[in-house]
């Protein structure tokens, strides 16, 4: 079969404007053959979304971001373009939620929906999805209410390590209890010194207050007088200038003989206080042993039953000298060839009646 050269023309026109848009749309980034879904997504914030950024379903990329646009049927939302290559069945109740995909790698899109497309329900290129963006902590922890299981568990064990851990710190043998306990202790005895510290300072505090008011009224002093200061200093430094003219004329030597002299006199002075304090010293300490009762001397100043039978012994010594002046045959023997008949000690001798009253009138003075 023989070809026209006008079907040869025809044929070439076609291949010829067939290959001019498929070279145009692949200039364009796009490819004729790919068979990828071309869907688009509002949001009121971008998030600051890059093009080129990952489209994820079910933790599996399977498209991107192809651009952003802002549509003027559309008010300020923001329209993603996504290019979905691996279509996994999007249907027209589809969300694409907007995530961030970890710190460095910057926000993606995930799409959400429960079940694959079938017929009609399918997602076709252009349709527009409902679009969310997800909070940030969202992005990190998933779900919160996915949460809630693994907290009460988290929440439970914690409880037990607690509990466990202040019956273990309440037992009496338990030294990191003791140390507790030992630093609430210190705690409270801290407190109780810091308002007593809070106690004292406002007591005190007029007393300093009048300490400074005085000593500014020091210091107004001094600045109204630094006048009479001034000339005061002048006059010291002139006496200085008279007192070195003086010394000048006196003769060196002998004031340096006499301050030797009174040197020694000094010394000597010392010597004598010396001694005299050590004296002092041994009179304290013969005066505390009198008053403590130690010796004869200080029982008789301190114990009034020493005193109160050395008078007894002197009134019996008195009676003694007494009956030998009295009688004094009782006592000697100036005749050895006479016997004398031996004393008796009446029943009643005057003489003691009247010393045993003496003694009991000075113990009721006593």
């Amino acid at each position: 079969m023989k070809i026209s050269n006008e079907v040869k023309i025809g044929i070439l026109a076609t291949v010829t404007i067939v290959s001019a848009i498929w070279g145009y749309k692949f200039l364009k980034g796009e490819n004729l053959l790919d068979r990828s879904l071309t869907i688009n997504a509002d949001f009121m914030d971008a998030q600051q979304i890059n093009k080129s950024a990952p489209v994820f379903f079910r933790g599996v990329e399977v498209g991107t971001v192809k651009e952003i646009i802002f549509r003027p049927d559309n008010g300020t939302k923001a329209t993603l373009v996504l290019t979905i290559k691996q279509n996994p069945g999007v249907p027209k109740n589809a969300v694409a939620v907007l995530f961030s995909n970890g710190v460095l790698s910057g926000k993606a899109v995930n799409l959400d929906f429960e079940k694959t497309c079938t017929g009609g329900d399918c997602a076709q290129n252009g349709d527009f999805i409902a679009g969310r963006t997800m909070k940030a902590l969202e992005s990190m922890i998933g779900n919160p209410a996915d949460l809630d299981p693994y907290v009460g568990k988290v929440t439970n064990g914690m409880k037990v390590i607690f509990d466990t851990l202040g019956y273990q710190l309440n037992q009496p043998d338990n030294e990191l209890g003791k140390s507790m306990r030992d630093i609430q202790a210190t705690l409270v005895s801290l407190r109780k010194t810091t308002a007593l510290l809070n106690q004292m300072m406002a007591a005190s505090a007029s007393s300093l207050n009048s300490t400074i008011k005085n000593v500014d009224g020091i210091t107004g002093n001094l600045n109204a007088n630094n006048g009479k200061i001034n000339q005061l200093l002048d006059n010291v430094n002139s006496a200085t200038s008279q007192a070195n003219t003086l010394v000048k004329g006196i003769d060196i030597s002998k004031i340096n003989a006499a301050t030797e002299g009174a040197g020694q006199s000094v010394e000597e002075l010392k010597k004598t206080l010396a001694q005299t304090t050590k004296s002092l010293t041994e009179l304290t300490t013969t005066l505390q042993k009198v008053n403590s009762g130690s010796g004869t001397i200080g029982q008789f100043a301190t114990n009034d039953s020493v005193y109160h039978s050395l008078n007894y012994t002197l009134l019996q010594t008195q009676s003694l000298m007494q009956d030998l002046r009295l009688n004094p045959k009782r006592y000697l023997n100036l005749n050895p060839f006479r016997k004398y008949k031996p004393y008796v000690v009446p029943n009643k001798d005057p003489l003691m009646d009247t010393l045993q009253m003496r003694y009991n009138a000075s113990q009721k003075k006593q």
